[in-house]
């Protein structure tokens, strides 16, 4: 399976931060992965 997103990022790159909530569970769960845990199906979904 597949998944394209489209996203409008801005023309000034550096300037691209994600939102502080979402920054943050993305951290964690590559923080899980670089330690060895693999992610839940519902994470590797974005459900988790």
């Amino acid at each position: 399976m597949a998944l394209t997103i489209d996203v409008d990022l801005p023309a000034d790159l550096a300037r691209f931060r994600l939102p502080t909530a979402v920054a943050s569970r993305l951290q964690s769960l590559l923080d899980r992965q670089d330690s060895g845990h693999p992610l839940t199906a519902d994470e590797r979904a974005g459900r988790g």
